[in-house]
């Protein structure tokens, strides 16, 4: 996880992939996954797999802005099915992409 977000640190300036990285909740969630794989609890066949949500996909309690600082705020509350519990599916890492 440190490493795919260093990763993204070194080349987001130049490249502008990320409009948003939650560094802190990625490592979290990254040790979650951690305790679950030596606890032999079961788990998903993608859990623990970093991935980026499309900048355009509501996700609860989560700035987004469509492409545009003009639809920046406000924070939605809903969000996509997907999204509505990612501790239970794949999720460690939400960075959010302006990239198509």
């Amino acid at each position: 996880m440190r490493a795919s977000l260093e990763r993204i640190d070194t080349v987001n300036e130049k490249l502008n992939c990320f409009c948003f990285v939650y560094h802190e909740e990625a490592v979290k969630l990254a040790w979650r996954v951690e305790r679950k794989l030596t606890a032999e609890a079961e788990i998903g066949t993608l859990h623990g797999i970093p991935f980026g949500v499309k900048d355009v996909t509501p996700v609860a309690g989560k700035r987004m802005t469509r492409g545009s600082p003009v639809y920046e705020y406000p924070i939605p509350n809903a969000v996509h099915p997907p999204f509505s519990n990612p501790c239970s599916t794949l999720t460690v890492f939400r960075p959010i992409s302006s990239m198509s």
